[in-house]
C-alpha cells in the first residue's frame, strides 16, 4: 500500500533468485482466483475499485470528489478498510465488498494512513501521523478501543499483520534512513526487533501467508526493487531487479503470486508475477493511475 510520509513509497514485485522474469499476455495464470481491489484515478481522483484478477469485471466501489486510498480487504472478503479525505483530513472509513454502507470509524483531529485487518477480522492495525511523526495503533473492528502499540520516540508506519494475529511488522524511519520491525503482542513491555539492519530505505513490509516471510520494497542504488527476508533466519534475497520502478506488493492469498505497481513507460498500472514460472501479467493498462493494490481469495473454494 502506498503511504503519504516523508519518503517516497513505491512497489516491487518478486522474482525467485537467479530466474529471469518473462512477461505474458495471456489471461491464464495458476493464482488467478479471487479479487483485487484497487485505487485509481480513471476518474479523475483517487477512487476505491475491485475487479476480477484477470483485469476484467472493474466495479467503481467510491464516487465522491475526494480521495479514497489505502484499500484492505477483510479476512473474510466482506469488507474493505479504506482512508478518505472527505471530512477534511485522512480518517478511516469501512464498506461493504460492493461499496455500500460506507461507515466513518474514526475521528480525531489526525491523519491516520494503512489499515491492516487482524486475522479473525475483529481488529485493525493502522498508522496515525501527529506532527510530522508516525505511530502504529490498534482498535476495534468499529473504531472502540484505540491503543497505541508503538513507543513516542519510533516513527513507525505501515503495519502488517502475522497470520497468527501475534506480531506485527512496520517500518521505522530514522535519519532518512528506514527498516523493519517487528513488535510481539503477546510481550506486555512490547518490545521491537528489527528484521532489517542496513543503510538502505526499506518500506512496506507484508507477511506472507504462510508466515515465514515478508515482502518489502527497498532503495538502493537509486533503484527501487523488490525483496524479501526470512523472518527467522533474517536472510534477504532480491527478487526483482530491473529498470522499472516497483512498488507496492501484495502477496495472493496462496502465497503463488504477488500483485504490484509499477511504473513503466511513464504510466502506473498493476502487473502479477507467479512465483512458480517467474510468468508477469499486466493486469490494468489504463492511462491514469492504477495501484494500492490488495488481493482477497476465498481458498476453501480453490480446493
Amino acid at each position: 500500500m502506498f503511504y503519504f510520509n516523508k519518503l517516497l513509497v513505491l512497489i516491487v514485485f518478486l522474482v525467485f533468485p537467479q530466474m529471469k522474469a518473462t512477461y505474458s499476455e495471456s489471461q491464464e495464470d495458476r493464482s488467478g482466483e479471487g479479487r483485487f481491489v484497487f485505487v485509481s484515478e480513471r476518474d479523475g481522483d483517487l477512487e476505491i475499485y475491485s475487479m476480477a484478477v484477470t483485469g476484467n469485471d472493474v466495479q467503481q466501489l467510491t464516487n465522491n470528489n475526494n480521495a479514497d486510498f489505502n484499500p484492505d480487504w477483510s479476512p473474510d472478503g466482506n469488507f474493505i478498510a479504506f482512508v478518505s479525505d472527505q471530512s477534511g483530513r485522512n480518517e478511516l472509513y469501512t464498506m461493504d465488498r460492493d461499496g455500500r454502507n460506507i461507515t466513518q470509524i474514526t475521528d480525531n483531529n489526525l491523519d491516520v494512513f494503512c489499515p491492516s485487518w487482524s486475522p479473525d477480522g475483529e481488529s485493525i492495525a493502522f498508522t496515525v501521523v501527529e506532527n510530522n511523526v508516525s505511530s502504529i495503533y490498534i482498535m476495534d473492528r468499529d473504531g472502540r478501543n484505540i491503543t497505541q502499540i508503538t513507543d513516542d520516540n519510533l516513527d513507525a508506519a505501515c503495519p502488517s499483520w502475522s497470520p497468527d494475529g501475534e506480531s506485527i511488522v512496520f517500518t521505522v524511519v530514522e535519519n532518512n534512513n528506514s527498516d523493519i520491525y517487528l513488535l510481539d503482542l503477546n510481550d506486555p513491555d512490547r518490545q521491537t526487533t528489527r528484521v532489517t539492519t542496513n543503510s538502505f530505505i526499506e518500506y512496506g513490509a507484508e507477511w506472507s501467508p504462510d508466515g515465514e516471510s515478508l515482502v518489502f520494497y527497498s532503495i538502493r542504488n537509486s533503484m527501487e526493487d523488490i525483496y524479501t527476508v526470512d523472518v527467522t533466519s533474517g536472510e534477504i534475497q532480491q527478487v526483482t531487479d530491473n529498470e522499472f520502478i516497483d512498488y507496492s506488493p501484495t502477496w495472493s492469498p496462496d502465497g503463488t503470486a504477488i500483485a504490484y505497481t509499477s511504473i513503466q513507460d511513464g504510466n502506473q498500472d498493476i502487473y502479477v508475477i507467479d512465483l512458480s514460472t517467474a510468468q508477469i501479467r499486466r493486469i490494468t493498462d489504463h492511462p491514469s493511475y492504477d495501484g494500492d493494490v490488495d488481493w482477497w481469495t476465498d481458498l476453501d473454494s480453490m480446493d
